[in-house]
């Protein structure tokens, strides 16, 4: 049965107006359903413009041969009218998302529908092309979010989501397409209804629907979708025919009264502003909050001056979770059949709920004591072997130059938007510059190649016999795939089947299709679909000023403001709507644990110079972009930070930040260096390679100021510079990292495994991630 929420598709605007006894009235504005037909609803609404009154229905319903469609109509009425008759049209011609184009928009006649009113709480709808059904419609979920029929028209200025916002809304860019939104209220909760009407790839008319509860004073909201097939328009009508199916989710954003934005994810991400398709509800006013502050101008020039957009995605064609090969990788990223000893994956050093990283200093790979246990209470059998901070793979379909602290996955001609693609890979299997054949199609595919055969990450002990990297990876596939020098080594599988379906062949056998090179791709778009931008800051730059606090905005003129003018200057290198210009500075933080291999005591690590050869590039760390930095703690490439704080405080005192970690031995408090009994003997090589690193940093500053790091006079700034600058970057973090229903999307479930060898992994107590 489809459940009462499915069937809201039918938003429709909403207000609190006192009744004109028995009629029509704002307030009537909502979704609408009749329930002995679950799975189709209207959303009717009742607005002004300028002197008139309009009616507009919007009906989501099934072709007679079982396909979503729309009708849609509107019509101007009177005060005191108890029945209105609505010619309906539908629509077909444009393609769904970004390529849409209003030129392709046709129209025809879909009818005529007739309201009759019964009470504020009760309509009667009858349709001209089913003449022998009468739909009883009810509210489907309440009133309008703070108004009710007879209440009082709600007084002062909207600045979150309110009832008021309910109504038609469409982008003028888009016509022929439009949203239908409503904020209704039960006793318990507040929901909004979003319905699209759209097209399918081929034309035809399509709707998408969806609900979610939003807290008082909200500005933000994440709508999952769904469509729906199967059921029959009119008298042929079965609820139980309706099938729906997930049709990704839509990030709804406050702007003003007139000014919605969404951002669609799914088959083809876009993001749109909106705007009313008629006026606001009859008799319920919505009045915006007075203009920007001081501090939102000051701000605001900064913003335009960096050519920031709020769209950190704009111009990629990036996967959504939801596509066949994504899904794929999804499980492939979670099996542990990639490491030798069948007890690593490459969720245990990236995991969704940890920020897409470890929540380590550095990360415990192949070797860990209990397999399925990460976060803090991972640990190591012996002493940590990984030498680096586990960089978070979310948004790494956004890095157009390199991966990895030092790009050792580098592009060679970094086009921007283009995430590696249409050039050449530099790999380690390389020389410096030279294009790594095998690389794959991205950045992302040819970093995926390499934690396989990396003894501290997944490799271990590795296969007898078995010693190149490239007969390794052949044999991972080949014991996927159960065939060749793989055959029988693993448990019984659907691994088969998986890949058929994802890659679209339904007959291919395992050698055809369970190919590295294939395992490469699906993780790699699993990962290019883990895209987390929608942040506060992001819907501020959009024109939210109500997006982030006083402090937070405090913090981002520091972090925006040139040294000269009182900032901090973190533009400097961390720029764009990425935040990043994924290049490499030397910033002197603390070079702790087990290094590289670099330097006199093999306990160093050189950073960019590992790559490149070149003595001035020692010390030197790819910049990472900020988005969702407030998820990836501890910092730093070797994660000697616990916390955003410490990590900003370097920046304007790095010799002082940095010889309190050393002298105070700070970073033994870090997971996983915290449960390492030898920690503090490593204190003498710690202090030697920090030193350098510093030496380093001060270097750079001094030879060339206008690349590397600000220097910063620390008496300049104020007390709240750090708490202002920390409120600042939390606001960059995407609310769906906070919220596991959200970001489960990303972690299979147990009941998806294709065998007995996924990571569902716990923390230290037991608890599921």
């Amino acid at each position: 049965m489809v459940s009462r929420a499915l069937a809201a598709f039918a938003i429709a605007l909403g207000a609190w107006l006192p009744a004109f006894g028995q009629t029509f009235t704002g307030a009537m504005s909502g979704t609408w359903w009749d329930a002995s037909r679950s799975g189709e609803g209207q959303l009717i609404t009742f607005e002004t413009l300028g002197t008139r009154n309009v009616a507009t229905l919007a009906f989501f319903t099934y072709t007679a041969d079982g396909r979503a469609t729309w009708h849609f109509g509107n019509v101007d009425y009177t005060p005191g009218a108890t029945s209105l008759s609505i010619p309906l049209i539908t629509g077909e011609g444009p393609r769904f998302g970004s390529g849409y184009n209003s030129g392709d928009f046709r129209t025809s006649p879909a009818g005529t529908a007739t309201l009759e009113f019964v009470s504020c709480t009760q309509m009667r709808m009858r349709h001209s092309a089913m003449p022998d059904v009468t739909l009883q419609l009810t509210r489907l979920v309440g009133p309008l979010v703070g108004a009710a029929c007879g209440a009082a028209a709600p007084t002062g200025a909207v600045t979150a989501f309110a009832g008021q916002l309910s109504g038609g809304w469409f982008n003028a860019g888009r016509n022929g397409e439009g949203q239908f939104v409503m904020f209704e209220s039960t006793a318990a909760s507040s929901s909004v209804f979003l319905a699209y009407f759209t097209y399918t790839a081929d034309g035809r008319p399509s709707w998408l629907v969806g609900n979610a509860l939003f807290a008082t004073g909200a500005r933000s909201v994440v709508i999952p979708l769904i469509t729906g097939s199967g059921a029959r328009f009119g008298s042929a009508f079965r609820a139980t025919d309706v099938t729906t199916a997930p049709s990704g989710s839509i990030t709804l954003e406050f702007q003003d009264c007139g000014n919605l934005r969404f951002t669609y994810t799914g088959t083809q991400p876009l993001t749109v502003g909106m705007t009313r398709l008629v006026g606001p509800l009859n008799g319920i006013a919505c009045t915006d909050s007075t203009g920007p502050s001081a501090t939102d101008t000051a701000l605001r020039f900064l913003l335009t001056q960096n050519g920031l957009t709020g769209n950190a995605r704009a111009g990629r064609t990036l996967p959504s979770i939801d596509d066949p090969l994504p899904q794929l990788g999804k499980l492939l990223f979670f099996s542990k059949a990639l490491s030798s000893a069948r007890d690593t994956a490459c969720a245990s050093c990236h995991h969704p709920a940890l920020g897409g990283s470890d929540a380590l200093a550095v990360s415990i790979g192949s070797g860990a004591v209990s397999a399925d246990v990460l976060g803090p209470g991972r640990r190591l059998a012996g002493p940590a072997r990984v030498g680096r901070n586990a960089n978070s793979f979310f948004n790494s379909g956004l890095f157009d130059a390199g991966l990895f602290w030092d790009s050792r996955i580098e592009s060679l001609s970094k086009i921007s938007g283009r995430n590696g693609s249409g050039s050449g890979i530099r790999t380690p299997d390389s020389p410096l510059s030279v294009a790594d054949p095998a690389a794959g199609p991205n950045l992302p595919a040819a970093q995926s190649r390499f934690p396989v055969v990396g003894a501290a990450e997944m490799l271990g002990n590795g296969f007898p016999g078995i010693t190149s990297d490239a007969a390794i990876r052949n044999h991972l596939a080949a014991r996927i795939g159960s065939y060749g020098t793989g055959a029988g080594q693993l448990p019984a599988s659907t691994w088969l089947a998986r890949f058929r379906t994802a890659l679209g062949s339904p007959s291919g056998s395992a050698e055809q299709l369970i190919t590295f090179d294939q395992i490469m791709n699906a993780i790699a778009e699993y990962e290019r679909s883990a895209t987390f931008v929608e942040s506060a800051f992001a819907r501020y730059v959009r024109g939210d000023n109500g997006a982030m606090t006083e402090q937070a905005k405090q913090g981002a003129l520091l972090f925006y403001r040139p040294v000269a003018s009182g900032g901090a200057n973190c533009v400097q290198c961390h720029r764009g709507d990425f935040m990043t210009n994924e290049q490499h500075h030397a910033l002197g933080f603390p070079q702790v644990g087990p290094g590289m291999g670099d330097g006199a005591n093999a306990v160093d690590d050189f950073g960019r110079g590992r790559q490149t050869n070149l003595a001035d590039d020692r010390y030197r760390y790819r910049t990472p972009s900020l988005l969702n930095v407030e998820v990836t703690a501890p910092y730093g490439h070797a994660g000697s930070y616990a916390t955003i704080e410490e990590a900003v405080a370097h920046y304007f005192t790095p010799d002082a930040s940095s010889q309190a970690v050393v002298n105070g031995r700070t970073w033994c408090r870090i997971a996983p260096f915290d449960s390492d009994p030898g920690c503090n003997a490593t204190q003498a090589s710690v202090t030697a390679n920090s030193q350098a690193a510093i030496a380093k940093l001060r270097a750079d500053q001094a030879a060339n100021a206008a690349t590397s790091m600000p220097v910063l006079d620390p008496t300049r700034f104020g007390s709240s510079a750090i708490g202002d600058l920390s409120a600042f970057l939390r606001t960059l973090t995407d609310p769906c990292l906070k919220d596991r229903s959200c970001y489960g999307k990303w972690i299979p479930r147990p009941d998806e495994a294709p065998d007995g060898l996924q990571l569902n992994a716990t923390d230290s107590s037991g608890r599921p991630f």
